[in-house]
């Protein structure tokens, strides 16, 4: 094997060599899989694969002390993959695990991960048994001499340099860390390659001197961070010839500086990055939605989408979706600064408070404030039509929609990083916080909306995040300059918490990944999309962060929607004229199709209220008695009308037919309903086993009965209905 390869390239062409004679050693042991909560996924078991084959002393290729780096992309489960290695090196004999990162919010957040077994992301089984015997797991501050369970020290990168230069009482030091073997696990490890970056290849020079809570990465960095986890510990200071000592770093980003992937070459043992990760459909999309909205517009733009997803979630659970039974979408709103962002906080709560239905004016000339690019992730504007359409469709007010946001959008539901009382110049959050903000799917945590500067830009784990919004407008910096700003790679960070997929169940489709790219215009689609609001004042900002999404994968180019026309003069072309042009579409098959009827019909539920009962946003005045009356209308009045559909007269069935099958692709042309439901004439959707026995309930006031709707109302009833059928049967 050539010396100039990486580790983890060796690596593989063992694992091809091993797969073919001894597939055995590639099987991940059962004391791993038996003991985590979570089934693995594949990359999650490649990579302990490549550990295996690393580990195994046939290979010859693991080294005394062991110095391994994973990158993969953020969203992969690299803390999983943590808790899969600490019972590997339990079983190897291990009992000492030092947990460490630059950020005090991560390391509260691992520490859940592995210790409580009450929390929502806890990710090993309620009782750990290895070689039938119980193995319980304990935070220390120190290691013990003697021990069978494991023990995990949890700490930041600045006070574990404290710990080891500066000896206090009941505290780890140096002296008696080297005299135990100890596995490191180091997150977020692209933090530790400063004085490499610097080529100072001599780790020998180390600062004195304490760290304090206000340091800086670089300060903390440049105090000879590398030397301590390295030389000091991992090395153990030269004294011990016999080292078995372990570091796993991970990270998702490896500095590209050449004397970083030098450093690397031996060590970096598996690479799984953001590219394959996107390509193998495990994130949402990226929807950019630049526009010339104010902040108010923008506010009120995210807020509509996110009742808007919850609304097709709560559709498609009606229909029998279990998995989206506790869906709630997040929004995440982003500000310059601290200050600004208590404003912000307060400014939102405002407009949610005093928000009525004429706020939503700005919906008349979205086309004209929205901008449209022939970029796939550039969608806003075909979008924000769909939800439009929604609305229009489904006779939706705007006061119930305001209804929807001010109950979810109090400020109970709301998390600032930025408190009032935080008179720091860095963002803060108390242990609460940090465990909402870690929670953010569980069925019990109330949080929708999240106000932030750059808290959250990096060891932050949140399947639910649907909506970014940049709050404040311009550029990052004054300066014209083509070098992108920082504030922007810190805006990309956040990008890459949010497109983490929030996993669903869609037919055989698998839960955890995209269903639906070659489906744009299904309605679940927006299940699948991460939207990033942003105000554009000028192009440079857009050509910024697109250039650093594209750079490192989010984005991908070779996604472009072009329409195809054809030229003026080719039709006239003997070409033209004596060929046929075949166009392929999936229709499925006709007869699953007609079996899946039983299946919708059990599940189906179509409501309609009467012209009247539903207010509109034009006609509500929340300042007028009259108009509170008719919200407070008493449910004792009302009375539901169950009917069916061959209830209605055939004249009326057939005119709402006839005007549906008016538009383009759908399925009640004869010639679809003859393809996918194998009818003979329009007259058999009454028959039982088609649309006949499908119920639709009117709800109306006391005293009517169904002879009582006007005919035209029961045309219009109709084509709700089919318009609803046409939906669920496509996506059933």
């Amino acid at each position: 094997m050539s010396e100039n390869q990486n580790l983890y390239e060796k690596v593989q062409a063992q694992i091809e060599a091993v797969r073919n004679f001894s597939p055995e050693i590639l099987a991940i042991p059962s004391y791993i899989t038996d003991n985590l909560k979570y089934e693995l996924f594949p990359w999650q078991r490649e990579a302990l694969e490549s550990l295996l084959i690393y580990e195994n002393e046939k290979t010859g290729l693991k080294k005394f002390p062991t110095h391994l780096l994973l990158n993969m992309a953020t969203g992969t489960g690299k803390t999983l993959l943590m808790a899969a290695c600490i019972l590997y090196y339990y079983k190897q004999g291990y009992r000492h695990f030092l947990f460490f990162v630059n950020q005090n919010n991560i390391v509260d957040k691992t520490e859940n991960n592995f210790l409580d077994s009450t929390h929502v992301k806890y990710l090993f089984k309620e009782k750990i048994i290895i070689d039938n015997k119980l193995v319980k797991l304990h935070k220390v501050d120190t290691f013990s001499d003697n021990t069978n369970d494991i023990e995990i020290k949890f700490t930041t990168i600045q006070k574990l340099y404290n710990d080891i230069h500066i000896e206090k009482e009941n505290q780890i030091n140096l002296a008696e860390l080297i005299k135990k073997d100890i596995v490191m696990l180091a997150d977020e490890a692209h933090h530790l390659n400063v004085n490499t970056k610097n080529k100072k290849e001599n780790l020998n020079t180390d600062f004195k001197g304490e760290i304090t809570g206000r340091a800086s990465a670089v300060e903390i960095e440049r105090k000879g961070w590398e030397h301590t986890v390295i030389n000091l510990i991992l090395n153990k200071n030269g004294q011990y010839k016999d080292n078995k000592n372990v570091l796993l770093e991970f990270t998702a980003t490896v500095p590209d500086e050449e004397q970083v992937l030098k450093k690397y070459r031996d060590k970096l043992i598996y690479k799984f990055g953001l590219k394959e990760f996107l390509q193998a459909g495990y994130t949402k999309e990226i929807n950019l939605i630049s526009s010339t909205l104010n902040k108010k517009e923008r506010i009120l733009h995210a807020l509509l989408f996110n009742w808007y997803r919850e609304k097709i979630a709560l559709k498609y659970y009606r229909f029998g979706n279990e998995s989206l039974a506790n869906f709630k979408p997040v929004i995440l709103f982003r500000s310059k600064t601290i200050e600004e962002s208590r404003e912000d906080y307060e400014e939102f709560l405002k407009i949610v408070n005093n928000l009525k239905p004429g706020d939503f004016d700005f919906l008349q000339e979205i086309e004209k404030k929205i901008n449209k690019r022939e970029s796939f992730h550039e969608r806003g504007k075909s979008r924000t039509r769909e939800l439009i359409n929604f609305i229009k469709k489904e006779n939706i007010s705007y006061s119930q929609i305001i209804e929807f946001i001010r109950y979810n959008f109090s400020e109970k539901n709301c998390l600032i990083t930025n408190s009032k009382t935080n008179k720091k110049k860095t963002e803060e959050t108390d242990e609460e916080q940090d465990k909402l903000l870690n929670s953010l799917e569980d069925k019990n945590n109330h949080i929708r909306a999240i106000f932030t500067v750059k808290r959250l830009t990096e060891g932050w784990d949140v399947l639910n995040l649907f909506d970014i919004v940049r709050l404040y407008q311009g550029q990052n910096t004054g300066k014209k300059t083509k070098k992108t700003p920082q504030a922007t790679i810190e805006e990309k960070q956040l990008i890459g918490r949010g497109v983490r997929y929030y996993p669903f169940s869609y037919q055989d489709k698998p839960k955890n990944k995209r269903k639906f790219d070659d489906e744009l215009t299904n309605e679940l689609r927006v299940l699948e999309e991460l939207y990033y609001y942003t105000y554009d004042e000028e192009s440079r900002y857009i050509s910024h962060i697109k250039a650093e999404l594209r750079k490192d994968g989010y984005l991908k180019d070779s996604k472009v929607i072009k329409p195809l026309r054809l030229n003026n003069h080719f039709p006239e072309k003997d070409f033209f004229k004596n060929s046929i042009l075949r166009c392929h579409e999936e229709w499925g098959n006709p007869k699953q199709k007609k079996k899946n009827l039983d299946v919708l019909k059990k599940g189906w539920a179509f409501i309609y209220k009467v012209k009247g009962l539903e207010i509109s946003e034009e006609e509500i005045d929340l300042a007028g008695e009259k108009d509170k009356a008719r919200l407070n209308l008493s449910y004792e009045s009302l009375i539901t009308i169950p009917v069916k559909f061959k209830d209605f007269d055939l004249h009326i069935i057939n005119k709402a037919i006839n005007i549906k099958a008016r538009e383009e692709q759908s399925l009640f042309r004869f010639c679809h309903l003859k393809d996918e439901l194998e009818i003979e004439s329009v007259k058999d959707l009454l028959k039982e086993e088609f649309l006949g026995d499908f119920e639709i309930k009117i709800i109306t006031v006391q005293g009517q009965s169904f002879a009582d709707v006007s005919n035209k109302e029961k045309l219009y009833i109709l084509l709700r209905f089919l318009d609803e059928f046409s939906s669920s049967f496509h996506n059933s």
